[in-house]
């Protein structure tokens, strides 16, 4: 039987098991905390299939996560002509140790609502009811209304034949009023079941521009303040997932740890 993410998470990009030896970084998340991730595995944007981490990468550390008692789940980022070539690639990334997916349309959906029926349709198919099926996307709905959010959920139903089991915001850099904003639209929508996205990083203004910026890890200060605003909000919070995995400072480990504990003693 399928279980919805609990506790912290956290995206997890290029990994290198050369550098990264994964029963040894899965030991290392599970200690201090980290309840799921989210590995990459497709990215399609308009010009290119890439891998964020190629299929036998994922299935390598889906395999040690799983030893670890850390569930995992494949991450992936999906372009409106290639539907059919991004499930299989995600098919491609899963093996038994895989707990879900995580979709991540964006841009690559707006004003694209039969691709993203079939996206959702096709996804929910393979993974049946055994698997956890959830869609990370626009934090701030309301600035994006060519997006078809309602290819995934549906305002009044709790039916995982026609919806996901969990919405993901993306309210990675915005402060408490766009987080309570966020999270009653996502509601509105009709997502049952929110985990949102935070963000391990803050955009700083790059050296020698006052205009461009470049994005650097949060203080753990900022991190712990970032992380109140969702648990102050009138949602009932259980899962929250941080991108990602590359700007997480020592400093930052110690926030984490101690929200896991806050988040797994959440009713």
């Amino acid at each position: 039987m399928k279980q919805l993410p609990q506790g912290i998470g956290l995206y997890l990009r290029h990994l290198d098991s050369k550098k990264l030896d994964p029963p040894r970084l899965a030991d290392q998340y599970a200690k201090r905390g980290i309840s799921w991730v989210a590995i990459g595995g497709p990215w399609h944007d308009e010009n290119n299939s890439v891998w964020v981490n190629k299929p036998i990468q994922v299935q390598n550390y889906a395999d040690a996560f799983k030893t670890a008692g850390v569930s995992a789940h494949v991450w992936g980022y999906c372009w409106h002509d290639r539907i059919d070539l991004f499930l299989r690639n995600m098919i491609e990334c899963t093996n038994g140790s895989v707990d879900g997916w995580l979709l991540d349309p964006e841009l690559g959906l707006k004003n694209q609502v039969r691709e993203a029926n079939s996206l959702f349709a096709q996804s929910r198919a393979y993974l049946g009811s055994d698997r956890v099926l959830g869609m990370t996307s626009y934090g701030l709905p309301r600035g994006h209304k060519t997006f078809p959010f309602e290819a995934f959920a549906k305002p009044g139903v709790s039916n995982a034949e026609v919806e996901v089991d969990y919405g993901s915001p993306q309210l990675y850099v915005v402060g408490e009023a766009q987080v309570k904003q966020g999270l009653a639209d996502w509601k509105k929508l009709g997502f049952d079941v929110i985990i949102p996205s935070f963000g391990n990083y803050k955009f700083v203004a790059a050296p020698g521009s006052d205009e461009t910026k470049t994005a650097v890890s949060k203080t753990g200060p900022e991190l712990h303040e970032h992380l109140s605003h969702f648990m102050g909000s009138a949602s009932s919070i259980s899962a929250l997932i941080g991108w990602s995995s590359g700007f997480v400072t020592r400093e930052q480990w110690e926030v984490l740890s101690k929200w896991g504990r806050v988040l797994r003693r959440s009713p």
